[in-house]
């Protein structure tokens, strides 16, 4: 077993992987919700989120060419109220 001198300090600390942020996608549907999103984003996390508009790709297109490169989805509310929709 090792021995310590008076003046050796053993480091005690656990050293913790850092973790990637993850991939982010948000949908917006065209209401503020999307953007007061951002803003609770930290700002080193912000190069791994993207916005898109709802209706900016077809189905197919989001499926095979986008959606493999997100971690996770954010959707928009939309505008309006589950009872009185807005188009």
């Amino acid at each position: 077993m090792p021995t310590l001198h008076p003046n050796t300090h053993m480091d005690t600390s656990i050293s913790t992987p850092v973790q990637p942020s993850l991939r982010t996608l948000i949908v917006d549907n065209y209401d503020s919700y999307t953007f007061n999103l951002l803003q609770l984003f930290d700002q080193d996390q912000l190069e791994n989120v993207v916005v898109i508009r709802n209706d900016q790709f077809s189905w197919s297109h989001f499926e095979q060419q986008i959606l493999p490169h997100f971690d996770q989805i954010i959707l928009s509310p939309g505008p309006g109220r589950p009872e009185r929709s807005q188009a």
